[in-house]
């Protein structure tokens, strides 16, 4: 599962969500370089190495630089991010585990959760405080967190501890 080396892993009871990520990283020649506890809303960031680079921004595999997945255990939903400086702020659309990696139904949720509005891939943004999805109309940009992304609820918070 984990490279050996590693010290992160996902607890017991979600063995199943490690299993879908390296079995969707290994047919690629990739596999989980580690875990690591991402918030406090128990989500957790796999950094995937190896030959598996697949970008959902540019539908291909990055050349050099490398992916990761954001997982939700609870919810058992992920998207994948890159450390490629030209997709800096992509997010894909968010993927539910179904424990098939090959299965090609289409599994992406896509509605703002403020506004309730479709969302389209290239447009969809996360609240990097509470990891919701909006659109790009119910987010705002914190100056003070060097252009961090919060929806209204948790910019107001961010501004707040701004005011000091």
């Amino acid at each position: 599962m984990v490279e050996a080396g590693s010290k992160y892993h996902l607890p017991d009871e979600y063995a199943d969500i490690e299993q879908f990520i390296t079995t969707k990283v290994e047919a690629f020649g990739g596999r989980i370089r580690k875990i690591l506890p991402l918030n406090s809303q128990g989500r957790y960031k796999f950094e995937i190495c190896g030959s598996y680079r697949y970008c959902e921004n540019i539908k291909r595999h990055h050349k050099k630089n490398q992916i990761y997945f954001i997982v939700d255990p609870i919810k058992k939903t992920y998207v994948q991010k890159c450390h490629d400086s030209e997709c800096y702020g992509f997010q894909s659309p968010l993927q539910y585990i179904n424990n098939d990696p090959n299965s090609q139904e289409n599994n992406s949720i896509s509605k703002c959760s403020k506004c309730r509005k479709t969302l389209k891939y290239q447009i969809q943004n996360e609240c990097e405080r509470c990891g919701e999805l909006f659109c790009k109309n119910c987010v705002c940009l914190c100056d003070y967190c060097h252009d961090a992304i919060h929806c209204e609820r948790c910019f107001d918070s961010c501004f707040d501890c701004h005011d000091s």
